[in-house]
């Protein structure tokens, strides 16, 4: 089972080329990537909300935790995605599109 099975990714890629195959399987990869986020994001929404109500200056404190997390979950995530973009052009046989600049 792949993650890019819910969007028909090798149906786009045969149809509009390998370069709008990679887009759509980027915005695949990068949206369920970031569900599970979601609870995290929530959590440090409270843990802000709840230093608000205190008199003390900590809310930077929650701040900079949240920054640090998800910079650190960004990188890992696009860190998978180099890995399932080769993965993906070894099965379209794309070899030489997933690695070029754009003009």
């Amino acid at each position: 089972y792949s993650k890019y099975e819910i969007l028909p990714s090798n149906e786009i890629m045969e149809y509009f080329g390998e370069e709008i195959g990679f887009y759509f399987a980027f915005l695949s990869h990068y949206c369920y990537s970031l569900l599970p986020m979601v609870p995290i994001a929530i959590g440090f929404q409270c843990w802000q909300i709840a230093e608000l109500t205190k008199k003390d200056n900590t809310v930077l404190f929650s701040s900079a935790w949240a920054a640090l997390v998800f910079t650190i979950a960004y990188s890992l995530i696009l860190n998978k995605w180099s890995m399932d973009q080769s993965a993906l052009a070894h099965r379209w046989h794309a070899y030489d599109s997933h690695g070029k600049l754009p003009p």
